[in-house]
């Protein structure tokens, strides 16, 4: 394990679990794992809300097509919100990309966030001895004021690359932080970075963030650089499971939508596709598991999960009762 762990997992705003998925480095699957998670939040009858925080193309939003008009200055989007000068209800943000889960979609204007939070701060502590803006907590007011823990079960934020507003944002509203790692040495070296800013900023704010776990990514088992990078993302960082390098992952940015739909309805599933979606089922197992939230017996019995496999070694799927399903 890395000698930086973070705080206990735990959900903090209502009953809904929340989480952003993050890692510094760019090109680390970061949200495709978004996407294919929250598609296999909603397998489960859970609802979930992604809050899209990358304004760079190639976000969560383009997989569905579901990007803002840059052009158009009058629509109404979350930065305006988050300064508290929205140009409509915050309802209206929300999009449908699959059953089950929503979407507040990404704008450029977030490339500005740290300048418009600068300008907030400016005139909220204006001739006001002993007022202090927090501009980290926006955010969180947002979602709170609006009732999204009320409405949903899942919250996943999606920041882009950078240690930025955006990203700090996400984590005071989630206090949870799920790190995707590709086999390759920037992807690895990658990891101590997220443990100390995020660890650095709940000190700093005096809050708890929990680590969820390390996920490998983007693994080419058949380059043995990668394979060894993949033994350290599980043997040092304990990496729940790891998913490979598919061809599949572009036939669903075609198709824009998400592994689980896509897969679910191809007339064949290659053998190497087969142990996609239990994989992602084991990694929600944990997640839920993380949070003390784990799922029932019955929802595990219901669908296959992944228990590992001759590479990877077992891997337990946390449920309820303590019971773990057996290898198929």
């Amino acid at each position: 394990m890395s000698d930086k762990p973070l705080f206990p997992c735990r959900s903090v705003i209502h009953t809904m679990l929340s989480y952003t998925v993050y890692n510094r480095a760019g090109g680390q699957s970061k949200s495709v794992l978004t996407r294919d998670l929250a598609a296999a939040h909603a397998e489960q009858g859970q609802k979930v809300l992604i809050i899209d925080l990358d304004a760079q193309k190639g976000s969560v939003s383009s997989f569905y097509d579901l990007d803002y008009d840059k052009n158009d200055g009058n629509s109404d989007r979350l930065t305006l919100h988050i300064i508290d000068r929205p140009a409509g209800e915050f309802s209206d943000l929300i999009h449908n990309a699959e059953p089950g889960v929503d979407i507040v979609p990404r704008h450029e204007e977030l490339n500005d966030l740290g300048e418009i939070l600068d300008d907030k701060e400016a005139i909220e502590s204006r001739g006001i001895e002993g007022n202090e803006f927090d501009r980290y907590t926006e955010l969180f007011r947002v979602l709170k004021e609006n009732g999204i823990p009320e409405e949903y079960d899942v919250l996943i934020c999606d920041p882009n690359a950078k240690a930025d507003d955006a990203y700090y944002s996400a984590l005071y509203a989630t206090r949870n932080v799920l790190i995707p790692a590709a086999t390759t040495p920037k992807g690895v070296a990658s990891i101590d970075d997220v443990f100390d800013t995020a660890s650095n900023f709940a000190d700093a704010k005096n809050i708890n963030i929990g680590n969820l776990g390390v996920v490998a990514t983007q693994a080419n088992l058949q380059k043995g650089t990668q394979k060894e990078v993949a033994e350290e993302l599980r043997d040092d960082h304990d990496a729940i499971c790891y998913f490979k390098e598919l061809s599949i992952y572009d036939d669903t940015d075609y198709a824009q939508e998400s592994l689980f739909p896509h897969i679910k309805n191809l007339d064949r599933v290659r053998k190497s596709q087969a142990d996609v979606l239990p994989k992602y089922r084991t990694l929600l197992s944990h997640i839920q598991n993380k949070v003390g939230s784990p799922l029932p017996a019955s929802k595990v019995d219901e669908y296959e999960f992944w228990t590992g496999d001759d590479y990877w070694g077992d891997v337990s799927v946390p449920v309820a009762n303590e019971n773990e399903v057996e290898a198929k």
